[in-house]
């Protein structure tokens, strides 16, 4: 069993948007050109995947500047989040509107359930 890591030796390195764009669109392209349940399943999976990664970048990047929001590097890491985070909704949307627009969206909600749909909706 490994040792559970301090939060000071927790790293998560920022993605680049480019890269994140081309991850996203060719995801959402997977979605809409799914021949399958399961290949439209897949691409959802390299979606969450993909998420957890940026997800955890901005989490660990908010946490520590709070923790110290004097210290620049933090700061300058924070202001960097804040900038990309219209970019990352709007491939957030990208993806979600793909969902939405599958034939297989009854399987889909299946999965992550009706509600995740209807708010999606809005």
């Amino acid at each position: 069993m490994s040792a559970i890591p301090h939060f000071s030796e927790l790293e998560a390195s920022r993605p680049s948007l480019p890269e994140l764009r081309n991850h996203f669109e060719a995801i959402s392209a997977q979605i809409t050109n799914a021949s399958s349940e399961s290949a439209c399943h897949s691409a959802l999976q390299s979606w969450e995947r993909l998420r957890r990664e940026v997800d955890s970048w901005r989490s660990l990047t908010h946490l520590r500047f709070q923790q110290d929001t004097t210290d620049e590097s933090y700061k300058a890491e924070r202001e960097i989040a804040d900038q990309m985070e219209p970019q990352l909704i709007e491939l957030e949307i990208l993806l979600k509107r793909a969902l939405l627009n599958s034939p297989f969206k009854e399987s889909l909600t299946e999965d992550l359930g009706e509600h995740v749909f209807n708010l999606w909706t809005w």
